[in-house]
């Protein structure tokens, strides 16, 4: 299935990731009225959209703001920086456990060994453990790497 490329076919067709592309089952089918809403808050605010990760991505001054997705049960605006944000209003709500966070809390040692490396080599870490949908997949997959991350190397090194 081939991701999509450009934001307006989020909202006609879905992401394009998986067989439910373009049926009337798409997650994003139920939500449509409410994530239309989303993209005309993000747009009247000035941020620029775009497609990254097969989601609509609002940027301000070339950086990632904000993400749009819908799933089956919900749908949702994530902030790439949501701890900058002040709610007073208290409407926010955190996005749950962070297995990362709480395995570098832990342990001191994969803390400062994932802190040194490069910004490419923590994204591709990033990347694989969001990959997981069970967070006993990303723990077991977080311990896989402790030794690599401690050598310093990224996750496709030999």
């Amino acid at each position: 299935m081939a991701m999509i490329s450009d934001p307006d076919d989020f909202f006609t067709k879905g992401c394009g990731r998986c067989d439910r592309f373009a049926t009337p089952d798409c997650s994003t089918r139920p939500w449509i009225e409410g994530l239309t809403n989303l993209r005309r808050v993000c747009l009247g605010m000035g941020l620029v959209e775009t497609v990254k990760w097969a989601h609509p991505v609002y940027m301000h001054v070339g950086r990632n703001i904000a993400l749009l997705s819908a799933f089956r049960t919900d749908f949702r605006l994530t902030f790439m920086n949501a701890r900058l944000l002040t709610d007073s209003e208290g409407v926010l709500e955190p996005q749950g456990p962070n297995e990362l966070t709480e395995a570098l809390d832990a342990d001191p040692e994969l803390a400062e060994a994932f802190q040194a490396l490069t910004p490419g080599r923590q994204k591709s870490y990033l990347f694989n453990l969001n990959q997981a949908k069970q967070p006993a997949t990303r723990m077991a997959r977080i311990e896989k790497f402790r030794g690599r991350i401690l050598e310093g190397k990224g996750l496709l090194e030999r």
